[in-house]
Formats: C-alpha cells, sequence, structure tokens
C-alpha cells in the first residue's frame, strides 16, 4: 500500500489527476512493483476546465463529484484519495 500511496503522491506533485484508480488500473511486475496504469482520463490539476461529464467507475467516485457535476470543476486530488481508501477497503 505504500507505494500505491507513494505513486499517487507522485502524480499529485506533477499536478495530474488520476480520476479513475481502481484495483483494475494498478499493476504488481515481477519485481513487486506497483505500477499505475490507464491514464486516458488523467487531467492535470490546473487546467481551467468545466467538468461536464461525469468520468470514472461510480463505485470508487468520490461523492463530491456526484454533488457537483455540471456546476464545476470537482476532479481535484482528494477524488483520488477517496478512491484510494476504497481500495485499501
Amino acid at each position: 500500500m505504500h507505494m500505491l500511496l507513494s505513486g499517487v503522491l507522485h502524480i499529485h506533485t506533477l499536478n495530474v489527476v488520476h480520476r479513475d484508480l481502481k484495483p483494475e488500473n494498478i499493476l504488481i511486475d515481477k519485481h513487486r512493483k506497483i505500477k499505475i496504469i490507464d491514464f486516458g482520463l488523467a487531467k492535470t490539476e490546473d487546467a481551467d476546465l468545466i467538468g461536464n461529464a461525469l468520468v470514472g467507475t461510480p463505485y470508487y467516485m468520490a461523492p463530491e463529484i456526484f454533488e457537483q457535476y455540471g456546476e464545476q470543476e470537482c476532479y481535484k486530488p482528494p477524488v483520488d484519495i477517496y478512491a484510494l481508501g476504497i481500495i485499501m477497503y
């Protein structure tokens, strides 16, 4: 779990929000290193676009995504942290 948290911290320091973290997007290589994949829905945090599409896997989406849908950009780093909590659970 530590490697996964470190990987998400690294992408957040690059101002990238994955927006679709789930077990299917986490791989383990032959050296037991975690690889985060599928950045197709990823977005830079400083992008000034309004979120007009509901993207991600509903079971791993933070509640604020549903509450703020269509109003403003609600995909920020805390939504990845929420998804990590669901994965850990």
